[in-house]
């Protein structure tokens, strides 16, 4: 399991519940704060989170009946208090939660990453989250080169890399691209 630690105050929550760790956070910029498009959809059968995860996410305080999943093992679920949380079950389950009515905090993502392997040396890691309608693209820079997700209908994203990719670090920046194709906000990742 990995540690997770606060990387210049701009921890939303931490939560590790099983192998990973998910730090979610998010830089404080001037913009909308919108609640994402997945929080706000109908749901269906396919939003629940998998059965394995229920009885964690019960005690962590999550509204089961809100799941709303928005990616590849990616979920939006409310916290009672009037919290949205970001659930990430790529490795375990992990979360990080913001007030529903200023989920995104006047940033364009809330995100999160999560690792399986050694602190000292993952063999997978993934960065999923979730982004405002006028986010194009999201670019994770790696020692070795970038990789890019485009969010989806709900706003979900996620870029994963494999042992291969990790051998040459840790990624070091992700890049927020907006439907005008311009650089929205740059943020360094964290590298412990």
């Amino acid at each position: 399991m990995r540690n997770s630690k606060a990387h210049l105050g701009l921890i939303v929550g931490v939560l590790t519940i099983g192998v990973g760790s998910f730090l979610a956070v998010a830089a404080v910029r001037a913009s909308s704060n919108a609640t994402p498009a997945g929080a706000t959809r109908v749901r269906s059968a396919s939003d629940a989170l998998p059965p394995g995860l229920q009885r964690a996410a019960q005690a962590a305080g999550l509204a089961l009946n809100t799941s709303r999943n928005i990616g590849a093992s990616l979920y939006l679920v409310n916290r009672g208090g009037g919290d949205l949380c970001l659930v990430n079950a790529s490795h375990g389950m992990s979360m990080g939660c913001a007030p529903q009515a200023d989920f995104f905090g006047g940033t364009p993502v809330r995100w999160g990453m999560s690792e399986a392997g050694p602190s000292s040396a993952p063999t997978d890691l993934t960065l999923a989250g979730v982004a405002r309608a006028d986010v194009a693209q999201v670019r994770v820079v790696f020692p070795s080169g970038a990789i890019s997700a485009t969010p989806n209908a709900d706003g979900g994203f996620s870029v994963h890399a494999d042992e291969a990719t990790l051998k040459a670090g840790r990624p070091t920046q992700l890049i927020v691209i907006g439907k005008s194709g311009k650089t929205i906000e740059t943020d360094a990742l964290p590298q412990s």
